[in-house]
């Protein structure tokens, strides 16, 4: 994964994670990608997708936390040599408290951004990383 575009830092942008813990993070990311229990919701065929899903109980002002949810869902593609990144973030959601109510916005709004921008499908596999040890 260690190619150029991994490397580049932006213009007047300064390096807060060492190449090898941000490889090592989105490795990582992709793994939780691929066998969460959102996978088939967010998979986008021919690419490496590296993505992370947030659940929070929101406050209900007096201390506590209300019924509502605020569910999100971040992630980048290809995972080999980062395009795009995709943040989605939906406040009460209706029909279910869950990252997987964002999934599909994330992965359409990713695919659209991948296919515009005219992004080459991945052309490495994944390494089998294991999620527990």
């Amino acid at each position: 994964m260690a190619g150029a575009s991994m490397r580049r830092v932006a213009q007047g942008g300064e390096r807060v994670l060492s190449e090898s813990t941000a490889e090592q993070v989105a490795l990582v990311l992709e793994a939780v990608d691929r066998e969460s229990w959102v996978a088939d919701q967010v998979a986008i065929p021919g690419y490496r997708v590296a993505m992370k899903t947030s659940t929070a109980q929101q406050p209900d002002g007096s201390g506590g936390y209300s019924t509502s949810y605020l569910v999100s869902m971040a992630g980048f593609a290809p995972v080999e040599a980062p395009r795009y990144v995709v943040t989605v973030n939906l406040a009460d959601p209706v029909d279910m408290n869950t990252s997987a109510a964002a999934a599909p916005v994330f992965r359409d709004v990713l695919t659209y951004a991948l296919r515009d921008g005219l992004v080459p499908p991945s052309t490495t596999s994944p390494p089998d990383l294991p999620l527990t040890y």
